[in-house]
């Protein structure tokens, strides 16, 4: 007698499978020449990577002692049970000796994750010797576990072998880079530094985005315009690159008025159609953009998606990267479109859709391509074709799962269609430019209630003169970038090819998830969140103060006096992911990317034990600290504060000593500061006039005043 023990991830999940195997187990038994399966339950992931103290003989030591042995990269990797998992593996381990099973069905979930559940699992009771199937989850519904069933095969060869590589690879450099740089980076500045893979690089972007807007300054720039008897206005153009020109005062923009014609000549006149698609169908995190715009927070969504999915069964495999389907779901789409009608909203665009329609999303490979869905693993997210219980759903769960039951939807809709037209004009050698539009048909963006303005341009040929009734100035005012919200700092981790301008790199990214995964960016903003390094106000994200101490300790400054952030770099961080979702797709060998990363790690590691002084950055305090020179101005200790360098005596001894962070809209590197303190005479570019001008000097300590003073007696002249 054939026997297998079919390992699920949950028990909830394990319920499902059971129910369809014992319904169906004559027809699978047949199929896959065994003769039963028994089910049991995991909790997730039950076995875990033994943390440095857990070496014993090796690395159970003070981390001050662990510091000149950095990086930690094991010889052999340990495992160990979950804290509160022993009885479980026990009772696993007790099934498999007493079972007599002659092979295992893996069942856990079916992404990288699911996969690293069962091989830590697999290492530590030493499974390998059982004949293992893989159960590739798609869905809950009946038909979809019954595929899976019929369609299990081994879990040790193909996409199944790189998906395990993929996850060991993933667990290695989460490990290694985070445990070494957590102990360097902590010994190495006095103070516990958690440092994540993912959280690092997640806070550096927001960092960024922070300080971006923080530090910006508007300018004012004067464009030019011409108001057209016809009722159009065209705009000057740069002759070179056809963008919006612009001047720098308002007093050049009237000059060059002064020069204009009240006519000008058409050069050329363009109408063309324009056809634009629906949006591709959703990978979670781009339902958890649009759900953003609702109020939803991305961790909020994923519940939501999750419960719509085991709980509800109409919704697909949440955890998804694909914006694609398999051309096996081809034959279900007229059904799934059919339960569609459960929805008021939906039901009057859903009777529409003709069979026309369904045989060209059939075979358009913007929806239908299954090179695209072997990369991610899985289909896009989409209704699975069960029954809607419209009623019974919540206003949360009615909200998410109808943006995916639109986006599928938007498919089947007409093209939205439009006339576009330009008009390019000639007044006196000057090139201006209207630009026109008008739709023809609204297409799909009716589904969302959505029209766009025609604005409409009289036709003419070239030669044509047209009129002019003024020309006038149009003040543009610069405006900061947009704070990241909580929907779009999910796009930004996902899209970080779009930070990379070499296009080599570019291309080779764009395989990558950037950062994190699907199932772990929300995960990793909450993190930050309850961590204290980021602040949440109306779903938009702010930096504490907590968050920019980190940044700051963790990034290096190189001899021209930029900073490198290394380990917290999203774009380095999302390289290495790349690497390892190539492992995933058969690409790169395991050995060769941790060859590869190994080097790098030792690289970093060097890098943060010699670069420059650890300074310990406070923003949100100020302390007395024994690492800063004595006060030269009355012998008291300085101390670090949220605007820079200050004595600590000044309430008793009235001293003015005043070392900034900040002067002439630059930030001071702490080794700058430094020699200030020391009495060097500093000498520093980006510093900012109030004219807006940049400009370089020296700088030093004015000794009578306290104060950080300008000296243009030398090189630096201001420009």
């Amino acid at each position: 007698m054939s026997k297998y023990l079919f390992i699920a991830e949950k028990p909830s999940a394990m319920k499902e499978f059971n129910a369809v195997y014992r319904k169906y187990a004559t027809k699978i038994n047949a199929k896959l020449g065994i003769d039963d399966v028994v089910f049991t339950a995991l909790a997730g992931h039950v076995c875990r990577h033994i943390e440095p103290k857990e070496y014993v003989g090796q690395w159970d030591k003070k981390w001050t002692e662990l510091y000149d042995e950095l990086p930690l990269i094991p010889s052999t990797w340990k495992i160990n049970v979950i804290a509160g998992r022993e009885k479980l593996v026990k009772d696993l381990k007790t099934e498999l000796k007493s079972g007599s099973y002659d092979g295992i069905i893996v069942g856990t979930d079916s992404d990288v994750e699911g996969y690293g559940i069962y091989y830590l699992l697999m290492e530590y009771l030493e499974l390998q010797k059982y004949k293992t199937l893989r159960f590739f989850e798609k869905s809950l519904t009946e038909k979809d576990i019954l595929e899976s069933f019929m369609t299990m095969t081994d879990f040790f060869s193909g996409s199944h072998y790189n998906a395990t590589q993929a996850f060991r690879f993933r667990s290695m450099y989460d490990w290694t880079l985070g445990m070494s740089m957590t102990i360097g980076l902590s010994v190495r500045y006095g103070t516990l530094m958690r440092y994540g893979s993912v959280k690092a690089p997640t806070l550096k972007l927001i960092a960024d985005n922070c300080a971006a807007i923080d530090n910006f300054t508007p300018t004012t720039t004067y464009g030019v315009k011409s108001q057209h008897t016809e009722g159009f206005i065209s705009t000057l153009l740069n002759e070179d690159d056809k963008k919006d020109r612009s001047f720098a005062t308002k007093e050049e923009a009237e000059s060059f008025i002064a020069t204009l014609a009240m006519e000008a000549t058409v050069m050329d006149f363009e109408k063309k159609k324009s056809y634009t698609k629906a949006p591709k169908l959703y990978a979670l995190s781009d339902l958890q953009i649009d759900a953003a715009k609702l109020g939803y927070t991305p961790d909020q969504t994923l519940a939501i998606a999750q419960k719509l999915y085991e709980e509800r069964k109409i919704l697909s495999y949440p955890r998804t990267s694909g914006n694609y389907l398999a051309s096996g779901k081809v034959g279900d789409l007229s059904g799934i479109l059919n339960t569609l009608k459960d929805i008021p909203d939906l039901k009057p665009f859903v009777l529409r859709v003709t069979s026309a329609d369904i045989t060209r999303v059939s075979t358009d490979s913007n929806i239908i391509n299954d090179k695209e869905v072997a990369k991610a693993s899985h289909d896009a997210l989409i209704p699975t074709g069960q029954k809607i219980p419209w009623d019974d759903l919540t206003k949360a769960e009615k909200e998410i799962f109808s943006l995916v039951c639109k986006r599928l939807l938007a498919h089947f809709m007409p093209l939205f269609v439009e006339e576009k037209t330009a008009i390019l004009l000639d007044n006196n050698g000057n090139a201006f430019k209207a630009n026109g539009r008008k739709t023809i048909d609204n297409g799909f963006n009716e589904l969302y209630g959505k029209t766009v303005d025609d604005v409409i341009l009289p036709e003419h040929k070239k030669g044509d003169v047209v009129k002019i009734d003024a020309n006038v100035i149009h003040e543009k005012i610069s405006t900061p970038p947009s704070r990241y919200s909580m929907g779009t700092i999910i796009k930004a981790m996902k899209n970080i090819a779009s930070n990379i301008a070499d296009p080599v790199l570019k291309a080779r990214m764009r395989e990558s998830e950037g950062i994190g995964t699907e199932a772990t960016r929300a995960t990793i903003l909450k993190e930050l969140q309850t961590t204290g390094y980021i602040s949440v106000k109306k779903n938009l994200i702010y930096i504490t103060d907590d968050g920019k101490q980190y940044i700051e300790n963790i990034r290096q400054e190189k001899e021209d006096g930029t900073y490198d952030y290394g380990i917290a770099d999203p774009v380095q961080v999302a390289y290495w992911s790349s690497q390892n979702k190539l492992i995933q797709l058969g690409e790169l060998q395991l050995d060769d990317v941790v060859d590869n990363f190994h080097k790098y790690l030792n690289k970093k590691i060097a890098e943060l034990k010699t670069s420059g002084d650890p300074i310990k950055r406070v923003y949100n305090k100020s302390s007395a600290t024994d690492s800063l020179p004595v006060c030269p101005l009355c012998g008291g200790k300085v101390a670090s504060g949220k605007y820079g360098y200050y004595c600590s005596t000044y309430k008793e001894s009235g001293c003015k000593l005043s070392i900034p962070n900040e002067m002439a809209s630059k930030t001071l590197t702490d080794n700058q500061k430094l020699g200030l303190l020391q009495g060097k005479k500093i000498h520093a570019k980006g510093f900012k006039s109030k004219a807006g001008k940049t400009f370089e000097a020296d700088i030093v300590l004015n000794k009578s005043t306290g104060k950080v003073e300008f000296d243009f007696g030398q090189k630096g002249d201001k420009k």
